[in-house]
């Protein structure tokens, strides 16, 4: 992460972007795969499937201390690379509310692919207990950037889990409770299946009423 070298042919493509091109290009990469995944899986069994997806969790924006025409270049060329206070302002948020609204619409059409393919989301953040977003490596990132944006990513796990009936495992440092969790899930769901005897031919959408009690799960 925040790592530009290119690992593959496919990213030397894009390597001398800026670094919101190559961010925006890598979460497209990642939710494509995860689609792609949904889609999979949907087309092989009725019941309920299952992604633990690790994942430190997605956004297009990038702070102005980062934010180089030239991802490689490693802040050679920007002027706000060693400024502190370049991201505090009210622009700077606009932005980024922007971006994470554009982000939310993203993931929930995600999800709601999933939903459709009956797949929900586990969502692992592999960092255990976060304290920030930006390590040693970006000191010149303030605190309250750095807050916000941590904050933003991880209500995007959040989202991504509970819209799809999964969980977002999040600041745990021992993440086998959670994993857990996913075990207990998948043994405790059960799918309901409805045919009505009166067979309506008229291309209309009908609404029936299922009741489930206690005794008979």
């Amino acid at each position: 992460k925040y790592n530009y070298d290119p690992r593959n042919m496919y990213e030397h493509q894009y390597a001398n972007s800026p670094t919101q091109t190559v961010e925006m290009i890598r979460n497209d990469v990642s939710l494509s795969a995860l689609k792609g995944l949904a889609i999979h899986l949907g087309s092989l069994r009725e019941g309920r499937k299952s992604v633990v997806v690790l994942t430190e969790g997605y956004t297009n924006y990038v702070p102005p201390q980062m934010r180089d025409m030239d991802a490689m270049a490693g802040g050679l060329y920007n002027p706000l690379r060693y400024d502190p206070l370049a991201g505090e302002n009210n622009f700077e948020e606009t932005t980024q509310f922007f971006e994470a609204a554009y982000m939310r619409s993203e993931l929930m059409y995600t999800a709601d692919l999933a939903n459709r393919n009956n797949t929900s989301f586990y969502m692992v953040d592999p960092r255990g207990l976060a304290v920030g977003e930006y390590d040693v490596s970006n000191p010149n990132i303030d605190m309250r950037t750095d807050s916000r944006v941590l904050r933003e990513l991880q209500e995007t796990l959040y989202l991504l889990a509970d819209e799809t009936d999964g969980r977002a495992i999040i600041n745990r440092n021992d993440v086998g409770p959670g994993l857990a969790l996913i075990v207990a899930d998948q043994s405790a769901y059960y799918l309901l299946g409805y045919t009505s005897s009166e067979s309506p031919t008229d291309g209309e959408f009908h609404e029936i009423e299922v009741r489930v009690t206690r005794d008979d799960v």
